[in-house]
């Protein structure tokens, strides 16, 4: 019986995929867990593919024709799979989880609003908190001018230009909260109930990278179902910045491609 499906995207990153699955193998309920990987990029599938199966012998690995991004990877692992299940999670391969018991415990959860889970993110070099992301939805006015920032590369820079300063200058804080409702969670880690992912799969969304976050927080509420933080779930991001030797002009390309598909998402 599989309880859960953790689709991941690979991008020349195999080794970090199979610490990941080792990762996986400690979970208390490792029987009940399937890894499906989705190779956006490997430089020997095959030879990656048998690999994994011999750390992890619960999982699949697929093979795209093209890079889908991360997002759109993982959900293309979803929709090749065959396997019932109660949750989906949508996961960088750069993360710990901080307890063997982190997937039993979400088996607690029976609230049939919750479509969506978000743990406790923590960054390893900073200690910072990522999780809620967000805790209230976005006014109209804030979104307005988060779209003009980014849709113009000389603002979009100019914001990372300062975001730069800032995480030089100063040492980022975070109020850590309690469990509660909020309006998104972090994109490193989605807990998302087989509903959601078969609603995620129907909708031909523009996101190849970046507003991932957006996107499923305004499906979620699209449906009438809601987003929960759970302190209880722990989980520490080893950030790769992988996205960190891409051209600042391809980011932002990412960036308007995912704003221009939500303006009309969020209609």
């Amino acid at each position: 019986m599989i309880d859960f499906v953790v689709s991941v995207a690979c991008y020349n990153n195999e080794k970090e995929v199979i610490q990941f699955a080792q990762g996986l193998r400690k979970q208390t309920i490792a029987d009940r867990i399937k890894l499906v990987v989705t190779c956006n990029s490997c430089s020997n599938p095959e030879y990656f593919s048998k690999k994994l199966k011999k750390e992890y012998e619960l999982s699949e690995v697929y093979i795209p024709k093209e890079n889908l991004g991360y997002l759109n990877g993982c959900l293309y692992g979803f929709r090749n799979q065959k396997d019932s299940y109660k949750w989906g999670i949508i996961s960088n391969t750069d993360i710990e989880f901080s307890s063997e018991y982190f997937f039993e415990n979400i088996l607690v959860i029976k609230d049939e609003s919750i479509w969506c889970v978000g743990p406790d993110i923590v960054l390893a070099e900073t200690g910072y908190h990522q999780n809620p992301f967000c805790v209230n939805r976005p006014s109209i006015l804030n979104k307005k001018l988060h779209d003009f920032i980014f849709t113009n590369y000389l603002t979009y820079s100019f914001y990372f230009f300062l975001h730069w300063c800032k995480r030089k200058i100063f040492k980022p804080k975070h109020v850590l909260l309690n469990s509660g409702f909020v309006y998104g969670v972090h994109g490193s880690c989605f807990v998302l109930v087989e509903e959601c992912i078969k609603a995620l799969l129907a909708e031909d969304n523009k996101i190849f990278m970046y507003d991932e976050e957006i996107f499923i927080a305004e499906l979620v509420i699209k449906n009438g179902k809601k987003i929960y933080f759970d302190s209880r779930l722990n989980v520490v991001h080893n950030e790769n910045q992988t996205t960190s030797f891409i051209n600042q002009r391809v980011k932002y390309k990412w960036k308007k491609q995912s704003i221009e598909y939500l303006k009309s998402f969020r209609q």
